[in-house]
């Protein structure tokens, strides 16, 4: 009788042979000399016995930009690069990386203030330079205000009288002076 693994071959001589068991099914078998060496397939690792899917992922993130993005296993040696929650592909191509998501959008803001997106994805609203305000409503000085309410709110017109009285007056002073 033969030990496990082996056969009876010509002249009553017991041999090595490849087997489903010998090696991980993911492995190929072949004989080297009387032993059995078990090689794990192209996509895979492991000592030939038990082999494991490459995981790319595992190593420098895939090669996935490291800040914004989020590498994605998807079988051997094959994966996908996916922005973080809350972001969008710069350019629309991932392999440049991924932005924060803009809150913003243009009545969001004062048309007189800059919208930024914070990191928890909120718009954060700052007055120009010599504006006060909370960014969402900022003041200038007394003369710009007037002129926006008379060209574009419920007072469209109505204030066109104390612009012109304003302008010869005391112009300097209200175009200089503010915020109010």
């Amino acid at each position: 009788a033969c030990l496990p693994g082996h056969r009876k071959m010509l002249h009553n001589k017991c041999s090595a042979v490849c087997s489903q068991a010998s090696c991980d099914v993911n492995a190929r078998c072949s004989l080297q000399g009387s032993k059995v060496k078990c090689t794990c397939k192209s996509n895979y690792e492991g000592d030939g016995r038990i082999c494991v899917p490459r995981n790319p992922c595992l190593e420098n993130n895939g090669g996935c930009p490291i800040n914004s993005t989020v590498c994605v296993f998807r079988g051997p040696n094959n994966f996908s690069c996916e922005c973080m929650s809350g972001m969008l592909p710069v350019g629309g191509s991932i392999e440049s990386g991924c932005q924060l998501q803009s809150a913003c959008s243009p009545d969001t803001c004062d048309p007189t203030a800059s919208c930024q997106t914070q990191l928890d994805g909120k718009p954060r609203c700052v007055c120009e330079l010599g504006h006060i305000g909370d960014g969402r409503r900022c003041y200038g000085n007394l003369m710009e205000r007037l002129m926006e309410l008379d060209s574009s709110s419920s007072l469209r017109g109505n204030l066109t009288g104390a612009v012109e009285l304003f302008e010869r007056g005391c112009s300097k002073v209200l175009r200089r002076s503010g915020p109010f």
